[in-house]
Order: structure tokens, then C-alpha cells, then sequence
């Protein structure tokens, strides 16, 4: 159950990194926007948490170690450059389902 908390939080830490912009408007309560990190602060955190969830899931099966990397490989093609697929709703829907 951790390392499923732990990449949860990693995705949501990389999503933060790469809506900077948009979480100024629409989320400003988000840690990065507060300030309470900086950016590259909150990039350790992330990978910490990445690392630790699948060194948690390891320890548990290489099978859900896999499965922990398949979600968060989905999670950084949604979020992240250079595909950003979050920008197309039909498909944002059917990533997000699928991770």
C-alpha cells in the first residue's frame, strides 16, 4: 500500500511540475505555488517518492514493480512533454482510466 501511495504522489508531484502555469489560476493552495518548495526541491521529492515506490513494490513481486513503473510511465505521458495528452479530453479520459 505505500508504494502504491508513494507513486500516486509521485505522479501528482510530476503533474504540479509540468502545470506550473495553470496551477498558479486554478490551484495556488498546491505546495510549489505556496512556495513551500522549490522547484527543484520538489523534484527530489518526487523521484524520492518514484524510487521508493518501486523499491516497496519490489519487495513485494517484480510483477507489481512493473505495474507501479506502467502507471507512472502513463502518468508522465499525460502529464508530461512531449506529448502532454492531457490536452485532449477523449484521450486525457481514456489514459487516466487506464492508469
Amino acid at each position: 500500500l505505500l508504494a502504491v501511495g508513494f507513486a500516486w504522489l509521485a505522479s501528482v508531484i510530476a503533474n504540479d511540475l509540468f502545470d506550473q502555469n495553470i496551477d498558479q489560476l486554478t490551484n495556488p493552495s498546491r505546495p510549489l505555488q505556496k512556495h513551500v518548495f522549490s522547484q527543484s526541491e520538489y523534484k527530489a521529492v518526487g523521484l524520492t517518492f518514484f524510487l521508493l515506490s518501486l523499491i516497496l513494490s519490489a519487495m513485494a513481486s517484480f510483477k507489481v514493480m512493473l505495474l507501479l513503473l506502467a502507471y507512472q510511465s502513463l502518468a508522465w505521458i499525460y502529464s508530461g512533454q512531449p506529448l502532454r495528452l492531457k490536452r485532449f479530453p477523449i484521450v486525457a479520459t481514456f489514459f487516466a482510466a487506464i492508469a
